[in-house]
């Protein structure tokens, strides 16, 4: 269930799981083991979206017309900010493409996105747990 929780298509059958799971096992043991599942899956988007998807963008924001739009990411904020962004949305129930292409966006490390995803996603499935 912990690996289905990571894509917009299947993030609806995990939380399922998880909420029939619940009633039935250790909750601590279910939320290390969903969060462990769903740092597998965000480490593939994040390996897809690094190697393929980063460069793309980057070619566009290079391009003349969006030479001010690329501007506005290279500013100190947005480097903090948008895996802060990233990191609240892999927390949430949503589907954790968006935050993870933010993430891949931002040149952050594998090693960090592995500990930010498995505590955001622990979180995201103890308040499931917590409502079931």
């Amino acid at each position: 269930a912990g690996a289905f929780f990571t894509s917009i298509f299947t993030t609806p059958l995990a939380i399922a799981a998880f909420l029939s799971l619940a009633t039935e096992v250790n909750i601590p043991l279910m939320i290390g083991l969903g969060a462990l599942g769903a740092v597998g899956g965000d480490l593939l988007l994040f390996g897809f979206i690094r190697h393929t998807i980063r460069g793309d963008l980057d070619y566009l924001l290079s391009t003349h017309k969006y030479r001010r739009f690329g501007a506005i990411f290279k500013r100190r904020m947005f480097r903090w900010a948008i895996p802060f962004v990233g990191a609240l949305i892999i927390a949430s129930p949503l589907p954790d493409e968006l935050g993870i292409t933010l993430m891949g966006v931002s040149k952050m490390r594998a090693s960090s996105l592995v500990a930010i995803s498995y505590v955001m996603n622990s979180l995201g499935i103890a308040v499931i747990a917590a409502i079931a």
